[in-house]
């Protein structure tokens, strides 16, 4: 069963009409990106990605919550939930952000990066501490136990040096495996980026 991850309403439909055993799955991105303005409805909205969707990429805010997530209990085997996410939460610029990574990636990584809209805030150590949407492990294992046990890793679109990291701290670590690794991706990356063109990312290289 192959995967789509997809926002549109028409072509999602379509695609369940023509290719009904694809699994479609509700983006983070699109999930932040419509309830950037307003998330008072938020249970209601994911409820409505369900009819569409086979599972659904929940934000962080809400699954920090426990009133919130625990809305969804009847169908936790189909929330997906990021556990690195680095923002503030309710970023009000998550769709320009994600459309300069986006370009940057598809331009092979020349010039600047767009930074984070919030860069100070987000780094600032006594948010980080108290506002961070990172899940921490005892989260990770309160969610686990509640039954919520789909967890995975944001970083397809960022740099590959901040990619590799985070595979770094979440599977390799604390063996140290990763700094055998770290010049052998690279390497890797560089040769297949040039042959691949500018559409070949970071998530290419797990197989």
């Amino acid at each position: 069963m192959r995967l789509v991850r997809w926002a549109s309403y028409k072509l999602t439909r379509h695609i369940r009409e023509t290719h009904p055993t694809i699994k479609l799955i509700a983006s983070l991105n699109k999930c932040m990106c419509d309830l950037r303005k307003d998330s008072s409805r938020e249970t209601e909205y994911y409820r409505q990605l369900f009819t569409q969707f086979d599972e659904v990429v929940v934000r962080c805010e809400y699954v920090l919550d426990d009133v919130s997530i625990h809305q969804l209990d009847d169908v936790k085997d189909r929330v997906e939930i990021i556990v690195n996410r680095f923002c503030v939460p309710n970023c009000q610029h998550c769709y320009e952000h994600i459309s300069a990574v986006e370009q940057w990636n598809d331009e092979r990584q020349r010039g600047v990066c767009q930074q984070c809209f919030y860069l100070k805030t987000a780094g600032d150590i006594n948010r980080r501490l108290n506002e961070s949407l990172f899940i921490s492990d005892k989260r990770i294992n309160e969610l686990v136990d509640s039954g919520f046990y789909k967890m995975k890793l944001a970083g397809r679109n960022a740099p590959l040096p901040k990619f590799i990291d985070m595979l770094a701290t979440y599977v390799f670590e604390p063996t140290g495996v990763i700094n055998f690794m770290k010049n052998d991706m690279m390497r890797e990356f560089k040769m297949l980026a040039q042959t691949r063109g500018p559409s070949f990312n970071p998530c290419s290289l797990i197989s």
